[in-house]
């Protein structure tokens, strides 16, 4: 899950990199990924949701139980550290 500034660092770096042997690109290329935003548009990066509403804990909390594994959060400040990611 991500804020979308750190979504818009990432996003423009890890797609260029698609060799599949690179064992450190191949994991943000391949796994599901979450954008708080109510800004962006339609993401470029596959296998990108993004999140919107003024009820972010609910949508945050429905997030976690649906997800079969880990939920990793790459906040900014702008992501409220309200308990909704812990």
């Amino acid at each position: 899950m991500f804020t979308c500034f750190a979504y818009d660092s990432l996003a423009g770096y890890w797609p260029k990199n698609t060799d599949p042997a690179d064992p450190v690109a191949g994991k943000p290329n391949a796994l599901p990924k979450h954008v708080v935003s109510a800004t962006l548009g339609d993401p470029a990066w596959a296998g990108t949701t993004v999140l919107r509403g003024d009820d972010l804990a609910n949508e945050v909390t429905a997030l976690k139980e649906r997800t079969d594994g880990e939920l990793q959060a790459v906040r900014s400040y702008a992501l409220p550290d309200d308990g909704a990611v812990a």
